[in-house]
């Protein structure tokens, strides 16, 4: 939220390759818990403030026992209390470096933003 003046209800794109909310690194570690993949995050792409926030994110995807890796958009919500609850919305896959459609509508061509 340090980059854009955040409008409650309406999406803000907020594409970070490093450096993302702590909200991110929570809801892979959830995402960690599934049993058979494992999820790394490789870019946080927009923001909704809601009753929390809502997150769109752009992470790699491994089928454990294969060497597969897949691009999948991942969307969440993470409700702002003492414990930080994080809930998965949708987990879509998207061809590696395909831009990435925000529920309003709004494309983000996110793989053209620096890893710096």
């Amino acid at each position: 939220m340090n980059r854009h003046k955040m409008l409650h209800g309406g999406w803000v794109v907020d594409v970070r390759r490093c450096g993302w909310d702590e909200d991110i690194q929570k809801a892979y570690e959830q995402l960690n818990l599934l049993p058979g993949t494992k999820y790394e995050p490789i870019a946080q792409v927009a923001k909704q403030v809601v009753a929390g926030l809502n997150y769109i994110t752009v992470g790699e995807q491994t089928i454990k026992g294969t060497p597969e890796k897949n691009q999948v958009c991942i969307s969440f919500w993470s409700q702002v209390d003492k414990e930080r609850t994080t809930s998965i919305l949708s987990i879509i896959p998207i061809k590696d470096g395909a831009p990435v459609t925000l529920p309003d509508g709004q494309v983000v061509d996110w793989a053209m933003y620096d890893k710096a």
